[in-house]
């Protein structure tokens, strides 16, 4: 139950109270409930939205549903009305933030963030989740700064702990890292998404031993199907970082068992047929890749240097402009890595296939 839905309830107890006294005609206490009554009554319209415009904070609410049952596409409009109905609203804000960070439109999703920082200052999810949108743009210093305010606000917070841990990640400061990836396991131990990036992290690192356990623990613990898919996703990612291909790809078919719609998997797959030179192999789950995840950038590279290596120059070179349109970035390789941080081979590929551009 939400905070401002306890208050909310906190003052609807404290009106029913003062009718029920006042029918029962129980005197000497009319008067002092009716007056704990009214404070209530006043802090919740001064501080709550959902008194002042109760429409907004429906729409805003039924926005939070459809976030819970994953359907983020249909939780977007409710924001939208609940801002249209009140723009002051940094739930509001804030939750359409989230739908724009998850469909990785991080302007805009800073956007929000900052209008909602503004309508809110002590707003604590708004800088831990402000600090996520800054690791996506590598505003790294930045993230670091969200997150430590996050922390002053509320201290022992868990999302601050685990997204001022990816930024460490991202600047490759592992041991930093690990350190507040530590402090959020210690906050709630049996959090899994903690141990998901502490694997990611550790892969990263190239501590493979420490990675395999934390996926391994991470599976141990209860999840959804879709977060158990990733998992195992992830454990066979770092499987093919290893050249361990057999227990690769039993991690990846049961990561597609758990969720055949999940991108990332096609590709993983993809990059372990690269580096085994089956490159038919790898252009056919690359493409795979690519249609469960129109626009997946990743993808549409490894499609292209899949295609290089198969001696479709002329494909391979469309497909990487492609990925400049869409992206100017990638007219510089290393932004790959950057972005994605893939294997050497891979790398290697992509240099080639810039070059027929260049």
């Amino acid at each position: 139950m939400s905070k401002s839905l306890q208050i909310f309830l906190v003052m609807l107890f404290g009106i029913l109270w003062i009718i029920l006294v006042a029918i029962t005609g129980w005197l000497p206490y009319i008067i002092s409930f009716t007056i704990v009554g009214i404070i209530l009554l006043v802090l919740s319209i001064r501080h709550f939205d959902y008194v002042r415009h109760p429409k907004a904070f429906i729409q805003n609410e039924l926005g939070g549903v459809q976030l819970l049952r994953g359907k983020v596409d249909a939780a977007l409009p409710h924001f939208e009305k609940a801002i249209k109905l009140n723009p002051d609203s940094a739930w509001a804000y804030h939750n359409r933030a989230f739908v724009y960070f998850g469909k990785e439109k991080y302007a805009e999703a800073l956007d929000d963030y900052n209008r909602a920082i503004s309508i809110k200052p002590d707003f604590t999810k708004a800088y831990a989740w402000r600090g996520a949108v800054y690791v996506k743009q590598k505003r790294l210093e930045d993230a670091l700064a969200d997150t430590d305010k996050a922390s002053q606000l509320k201290p022992r917070n868990l999302w601050a702990a685990i997204i001022r841990a990816a930024a460490f990640t991202e600047s490759k400061k592992y041991e930093e890292a690990i350190i507040a990836y530590q402090t959020a396991i210690r906050l709630r131990p049996r959090f899994v998404l903690t141990f998901i990036e502490l694997g990611i992290c550790c892969s990263r690192k190239g501590d493979f031993a420490q990675a395999e356990a934390a996926y391994s623990h991470a599976l141990k613990l209860p999840s959804k199907k879709l977060i158990k898919a990733l998992i195992y996703n992830n454990r066979g990612y770092m499987f093919v970082m290893k050249g361990e291909y057999e227990k690769a790809f039993a991690d990846l078919d049961q990561a597609t068992r758990l969720n055949p719609k999940l991108h990332s998997v096609a590709s993983s797959r993809a990059e372990a047929y690269f580096l085994l030179g089956k490159y038919e192999e790898a252009l056919t789950e690359f493409t795979k890749s690519a249609e469960l995840k129109p626009n997946n950038k990743f993808a549409i590279a490894g499609q292209a240097i899949s295609q290089y290596k198969l001696g479709n120059l002329d494909e391979a070179k469309g497909l990487w402009q492609q990925l400049i349109e869409q992206d100017s970035r990638y007219k510089q390789v290393e932004t790959l890595e950057d972005d994605f941080h893939c294997t050497p081979a891979l790398l290697d590929g992509a240099r080639k296939v810039v070059a027929l551009i260049n």
